[in-house]
């Protein structure tokens, strides 16, 4: 699944942390939304995959050799499921060569979200050019 152009926005304006045990205890503010890799340019990628074939240095041999840096990493597992999911946050906006090395590896790619999609591309231009044939 792909999604181009959208753009995942998390807002985080602070956190309130204080002691219950302590009467009148200060509030302290801490700005995460300035710390947030989900902030700056870049894809999300989200891979799908059993318990027992995770492994964080592949993921990152995979996405580094790609010339592309790994900015941020969730990792989540149902309760009733033996799969996990990764959801990697990289710099770059082209995931396709990423996308294209982890099919390659064996991943499965359960939704990818960037701002340019070459193939996408290509079949909105074939499409075009054909329905403009058609009006002809």
């Amino acid at each position: 699944m792909y999604i181009c152009g959208a753009k995942l926005k998390i807002r985080m304006e602070a956190i309130r942390i204080f002691d219950r045990n302590v009467p009148n205890a200060p509030v302290v503010e801490y700005p995460f939304d300035n710390m947030s890799a989900m902030k700056m340019p870049g894809g999300v990628i989200v891979l799908e995959l059993n318990v027992h074939d995770y492994s964080m240095a592949q993921i990152a041999r995979i996405v580094e050799d790609n010339d592309a840096k790994i900015w941020g990493c969730y990792v989540s597992m149902p309760a009733d499921s033996a799969k996990m999911e990764v959801t990697l946050k990289i710099n770059q906006t082209d995931l396709t060569s990423i996308i294209r090395s982890f099919q390659r590896y064996g991943y499965f790619i359960k939704a990818s979200y960037h701002g340019h999609n070459r193939h996408e591309d290509i079949l909105r231009n074939h499409y075009d050019q054909f329905m403009l044939y058609l009006n002809v």
